[in-house]
């Protein structure tokens, strides 16, 4: 028996109110990596799925998919504190990846904090390289 608590939905991010709320669940669990100008330009592209998973109406889990012919990326894979441990980000990764195959991709990729290794090998992904991560900020926006 399913519990009111144990309530969720997993839904494609596709209005301005969904992507605001969308938008804060990846600064409140990524910290300062929230830019509204870059996400709401991906949103009006073809190649970009944003996903929420929701729990009691809730958002509480976010991911990013990115397909480019055959390739699915999936990133900004994030759950909020409270819900964590509880198989939200496997649940959220494995609906991008679904969608992305009914779209025709083949291969799936994705980078993984430490804490998400070990979903990550779980699930069936082989690690292939490990990479940094830089970012670039224009002097004039500092």
């Amino acid at each position: 028996e399913q519990k009111s608590n144990d309530f969720h939905d997993i839904r494609e991010i596709n209005t301005p109110a969904a992507f605001e709320e969308w938008n804060e669940v990846v600064e409140q669990v990524f910290g300062n990596r929230k830019n509204q100008a870059l996400y709401h330009l991906m949103m009006k592209g073809h190649s970009y799925t944003f996903f929420g998973y929701y729990q009691q109406n809730k958002l509480v889990a976010t991911t990013l998919l990115y397909m480019q012919d055959d390739i699915a990326g999936v990133h900004l894979v994030g759950t909020v504190k409270d819900a964590r441990g509880k198989g939200i980000g496997t649940q959220i990764t494995m609906r991008a990846f679904d969608h992305a195959r009914k779209k025709g991709a083949s291969i799936g990729v994705l980078q993984a904090s430490p804490m998400g290794n070990p979903m990550y090998k779980k699930i069936g992904f082989k690690s292939f390289s490990n990479i940094s991560h830089w970012e670039y900020i224009s002097p004039s926006q500092q």
